[in-house]
This record gives structure tokens, sequence and C-alpha cells, in this order.
């Protein structure tokens, strides 16, 4: 498989000089990030393309495309864009005024738990970031749930067609929703 970042580059993050104060060290790290940085926006760039290739191609000639171990990188990445574009859960409350909250439970040693959180109005944009990712999630939890699903899209007809082919010889349509309800 193809490297979107050279060798050299490669060795260059793994083995990160830790001498702060020699600017020369400096300079060739920020050189290094700066052309790092632009591989993966060339990546990036190329994201919609392989989507566009995975909607369009046979399914036979993309079945033997992943490994596991993709799918967990995948997942890796999204979480980490997830956490850098800093997005946050939303709450409604009873007034029906919307917040973007995120918390976390900490405790000193020998100490009581405690919560610190954030909150804010929520943008336009959290609540559009929200109900992308809830829809994504909903759709995600297809491969972690044994409850019944229903057919969501054409991706579930390819997953569930041995389930699919035996509810209809048994007289039976599978149950569709379109789309995952909002906030």
């Amino acid at each position: 498989m193809s490297s979107i970042i050279t060798p050299k580059q490669r060795e260059r993050l793994l083995n990160r000089p830790g001498d702060e104060s020699d600017e020369e060290i400096l300079k060739d790290r920020r050189l290094n990030d700066f052309y790092v940085r632009k591989a993966l926006k060339r990546w990036l760039g190329s994201i919609q393309d392989i989507d566009l290739a995975l909607n369009t191609l046979p399914e036979k000639q993309i079945k033997k495309l992943f490994t596991d171990e993709d799918v967990f990188r995948f997942l890796g990445i999204a979480e980490k864009a997830l956490v850098y574009l800093d997005f946050m859960p939303i709450q409604k409350y009873e007034n029906q005024t919307v917040f973007a909250k995120k918390s976390l439970m900490g405790s000193i040693e020998n100490g009581s738990p405690q919560v610190f959180s954030t909150e804010r109005p929520a943008t336009a944009q959290d609540i559009d970031r929200y109900n992308a990712l809830r829809k994504h999630i909903t759709r995600l939890e297809t491969f972690t749930h044994t409850s019944p699903q229903s057919i969501n899209e054409d991706l579930d007809l390819v997953y569930f067609r041995d389930l699919i082919k035996d509810a209809k010889k048994r007289g039976y349509e599978p149950t569709e929703t379109w789309e995952y309800q909002g906030l």
C-alpha cells in the first residue's frame, strides 16, 4: 500500500527531537510538519472520491479492499477529528433552550468525585453536527446491537441481504425507515 508521507517524513514524526532550544532542529521539525500537513490535506481532499468510488463500484470489487485494522484506524481518525473540531453533545431543557455541553468526572486521591462541565447556548453548527453524528452513531449500532434493525439505506440491502431473502420467502417485508429524526 502506498503512503501519503515519505519514509523520511514518517521517521521524523516517530523520532521528534526533544531539544526545543536548537533553532536548526525546530526549523527542520516545522518544515517536516508543514509537508506532513500538506500530505494529510491531499488525502482528506480525496475522501470525496473514495466515497464516490465506494458508492459506484460493484460490490465484488469493493469487498476485499478493507481489513479490520483499516476500520479501526478509520474510527480512530474520526474520533480525533471530533475532538479537534470540538464536537459537543446537545442538551434540550424543558423551556426548549438548547445547549452544547460537555462534562467529565474527576476525583483527587482519597477525595470524592466531582463533575467538571462547560456549557453554552448551542449554535446552528452544534445542532447540525449533533444530528449528523447521531445519525451515524445510530447506523453504527447496527454492528453492536443484536436487536432487529430497519432498512435505512442501500447499504442495509447489502448487509441484510440473507435475512431479507429469508423474510421474503416467508411472505414478510423488512420494515423501512428513511431518516434519523434529529433534534
